[in-house]
C-alpha cells in the first residue's frame, strides 16, 4: 500500500470509479451507508460470493468507498521504476507526516459520489494478450537489475538466492523476485503469449488474488480459497507409513499459449518432461578425497542418477494438452498424458508438486492441510507470504526444479531426511489450521480495507500529508 501514500485520495477514487466505467474485466464493490454493494461481474460465482460474504462481516465499520477486484488470473498494473520510486519516497513522507500528527478518530467524508464522472474517451488498460508481454512487464525493475540488461543477455542472479550445483532455494522472496532472473521471460507464461492480459502503467489499487514480484497489484486472498473449491477432505486422508513414496502431480498445459513450438521453454512442461524422462537427473554424494564432514557446500559433488536410483520416485503427468495452436499434437505425441483422477487421490502419495498455471496454484492450501509434503514452485506473490516458512511448511524449488530428484532421494533414502520429510508434513498441517482459515482471510482483508479507506481517505490531504514538489532519495 506505500505507493498509494504518494497519491492524492481524490486522484485514487478517480482512477476506481474511471476503471469501473469500462469493460475492464474487473468486479465491482461499492460501500455505501455500512454495506456492500455487488457492482457486477467476478471469476465464476466463487469470486463474488467470497466477497460478499466477507465484506458481510465488517463493512459497518468501512467509510463509503469504491473497489475493484481483478477478474482475471494474471497481474493487471505495472509502474514504471521512476514513478514508483518517487510514489515510495512521498508516501514514506506522508506516513512520516501521519506519525507526528495522528488522523481524528474517524474518516473523513467526501462527496465524490455527487460529483460527475469525469469524461474519459478510453480504458487505461492495454489490451496485449497473446502478445510478448515482457518489455511491459519488467518496467518496475531497477535500472540495474539482470532484468533491465540493455543487450537482454545478462545470466540469471542465482546467488542471490540458491546455492548450488542443484540450486537449492535458501531465499524464496529473491528467488521469487523476475528482477534477479530474466530467463523467466520465456518460461512464464504470463510473458509469452498470456491468454488474458489486460495492464496498465498507472498506479490503481487493483486487487488481484496474486501478483509476480514486478506488478504492483495489492495481493488479497484468493476466493478460491475462501469457498473451498477443490479443498482438502480428510476423510480419505491415510497414515504416513501407508502413503506411497512417489512425487505427485496431475494437471494441464495451462501458464501461457503455445505456437510455434513455445512449448518447450514453458514451466510446466519443462518440468513435467523432466520428470517423464527421467534422464539427466542429478543427486548429491559426498567427494571421497574431501576432509568435509555432513553439512556445508564443499565437499559434495553432483553426479547423474542411474535408472535404479531413482526409477519410481516420480509420478507426474499431464492430463490434457490446452492453450496451443499448431503445435497441440506435438505436445500429445511428446507427453505421456493420462487420465484425469478424483483430486483427492494426492492423498495417497508423500510428496505433492504444486506448480504456477496462469497465476497461483489454487491446490495450495489443500496440499499444506493434508500432512504431505508440498513442494512449491512458483514466481507468483499472495497474501500469505509472510505466514509461511520455506523448509518448515513446505520445501521451495528453483525455476528449473533441477533439484527435485535429490530433495526426493534425501527424503526417502537418508535416514534425517525421513524425519525431516515427515516433520515438514505435520508442521504445514498443523500451521495451516492455524494462519490459513477463514477467519484468518476475514481479518486480513477487515485490516487492508481499513488502511485502505485510510489511503483514499480526505483527512490526511486536508492535513498537508501529500508534498506535490520533487523528492529524492534512496531506490526503492
Amino acid at each position: 500500500m506505500l505507493p498509494f501514500w504518494g497519491l492524492s485520495p481524490h486522484t485514487i477514487r478517480s482512477r476506481v470509479r474511471e476503471d469501473l466505467g469500462f469493460d475492464n474485466v474487473v468486479m465491482g464493490i461499492s460501500i455505501r451507508n455500512g454495506e456492500a454493494i455487488h457492482l457486477g461481474n467476478g471469476q465464476g460465482n466463487f469470486q463474488r460470493d467470497a466477497a460478499m460474504k466477507q465484506f458481510s462481516k465488517f463493512a459497518q465499520w468501512l467509510p463509503d468507498m469504491d473497489l475493484e477486484f481483478n477478474v482475471h488470473d494474471e497481474p493487471r498494473v505495472v509502474v514504471p521504476h521512476q514513478d514508483l520510486h518517487r510514489l515510495v519516497l512521498k508516501g514514506r513522507e506522508a506516513q512520516g507526516n501521519l506519525s507526528r500528527n495522528p488522523l481524528l478518530d474517524a474518516f473523513s467524508s467526501n462527496n465524490d459520489t455527487a460529483e460527475p464522472i469525469p469524461e474519459v474517451l478510453t480504458t487505461r488498460f492495454l489490451n496485449i494478450e497473446k502478445q510478448e508481454t515482457w518489455l511491459y512487464s519488467r518496467l518496475s525493475c531497477p535500472p540495474d537489475s539482470p532484468t533491465m540488461d540493455l543487450d537482454g543477455s545478462a545470466p540469471d542472479n542465482t546467488s542471490a538466492f540458491a546455492i548450488q550445483p542443484l540450486g537449492f532455494i535458501y531465499n524464496h522472496s529473491a528467488s521469487s523476485d523476475i528482477c534477479n532472473s530474466p530467463s523467466m521471460h520465456r518460461r512464464l507464461g504470463i510473458f509469452e503469449w498470456p491468454n488474458a492480459f489486460k495492464l496498465t502503467n498507472e498506479l490503481v489499487p487493483m486487487f488481484s488474488m496474486s501478483r509476480p514480484s514486478l506488478f504492483q497489484d495489492i495481493p488479497i486472498p484468493s476466493p478460491w480459497y475462501y469457498e473451498e473449491v477443490g479443498g482438502y477432505e480428510p476423510e480419505p486422508d491415510i497414515p504416513w507409513e501407508s502413503r506411497r513414496r512417489q512425487l505427485y502431480w496431475r494437471g494441464t498445459t495451462t501458464g501461457g499459449h503455445s505456437h510455434g513450438g513455445s512449448w518447450h521453454n514453458l514451466q510446466r512442461q519443462r518440468v513435467i518432461a523432466s520428470l517423464e524422462r527421467k534422464s539427466g537427473q542429478q543427486i548429491l554424494e559426498l567427494d571421497q578425497d574431501s576432509t568435509c564432514s555432513i553439512g556445508g557446500d564443499e565437499g559434495w559433488k553432483a553426479r547423474e542418477a542411474n535408472q535404479t536410483e531413482l526409477t519410481d520416485y516420480f509420478n507426474a503427468h499431464f492430463v490434457d494438452i490446452v492453450d496451443c495452436e499448431e503445435d497441440c499434437d506435438d505436445e500429445w505425441e511428446f507427453f505421456d498424458v493420462v487420465d484425469r483422477e478424483d483430486h483427492s487421490e494426492a492423498w495417497n502419495y508423500r510428496y505433492l508438486l504444486d506448480m504456477d498455471g496462469h497465476a497461483y496454484s489454487g491446490r495450495f492450501y489443500a496440499f499444506m492441510r493434508s500432512k504431505s509434503v508440498p513442494l512449491k514452485l512458483t514466481f507468483f506473490r499472495e497474501w500469505h507470504e509472510e505466514l509461511l516458512i520455506p523448509w518448515v511448511h513446505y520445501v521451495p524449488l528453483n525455476k528449473d526444479a533441477n533439484e527435485i530428484p535429490e530433495i526426493i532421494r534425501f527424503f526417502e533414502q537418508d535416514p534425517a531426511g525421513q524425519v525431516i520429510a515427515r516433520r515438514i508434513g505435520e508442521e504445514g498441517q498443523d500451521w495451516a489450521a492455524k494462519v490459513l482459515r477463514n477467519d484468518d482471510m476475514d481479518v486480513y482483508m477487515f485490516r487492508l480495507m481499513l488502511e485502505y479507506a485510510r489511503v483514499q481517505d480526505d483527512q490526511r490531504e486536508s492535513l498537508g500529508f501529500i508534498s506535490s514538489g520533487p523528492t529524492a532519495g534512496t531506490s526503492i
